[in-house]
């Protein structure tokens, strides 16, 4: 979190004011305690329909385009995929990345659709977990930041997959 918020902040003092951090519902109270407690950059936290509606209500019409940090979940940034892809943003940054990771199988739709709507955007992925699945798990991480940076899977995984053999 610590290290993340480091980039963020470097980013707005550049001037990049467009800055989305996606992270899961259940980080909420880490997020908003530790932006408060410790960082002095403005930051709004879209991650509920009340929060939608205020910002409507205001007269936002896009609830994303705010003047300070957006924190979202990712449930409520799908939900509203269209209107987030609205936006250029200068950064994102996705913490507990491996939600992405099965994104090149074409199966995890959440994660093609953030994929979409962040593509020329400068990206940070966080994950605390141990990559211990699935070495594909990484070639997810890395094709979602740039789908080009990588050989195709199978290549990947056959080079890459720990065999009895190379022990």
């Amino acid at each position: 979190t610590f290290e993340a918020l480091l980039i963020v902040v470097q980013k707005w003092v550049a001037g990049k004011e467009r800055i989305l951090l996606t992270i899961p519902t259940h980080l909420i109270g880490q997020w908003r305690e530790v932006l408060d407690e410790y960082f002095t950059v403005p930051a709004v936290f879209m991650d509920t329909e009340q929060a939608w509606a205020d910002e409507l209500a205001e007269g936002n019409e896009n609830p994303f385009s705010q003047n300070a940090i957006v924190v979202t979940t990712y449930d409520f940034a799908y939900e509203k995929i269209n209107t987030l892809r609205d936006i250029a943003w200068d950064t994102a940054v996705f913490d507990e990345a491996d939600t992405l990771c099965h994104i090149y199988t074409g199966e995890n739709k959440m994660a093609s659709a953030l994929k979409e709507a962040v593509s020329d955007t400068y990206k940070v992925l966080l994950t605390p977990t141990p990559i211990l699945t699935d070495i594909r798990d990484i070639y997810g991480l890395i094709y979602f930041i740039d789908e080009t940076a990588l050989p195709d899977i199978d290549s990947f995984y056959s080079r890459y997959f720990p065999k009895p053999e190379n022990y």
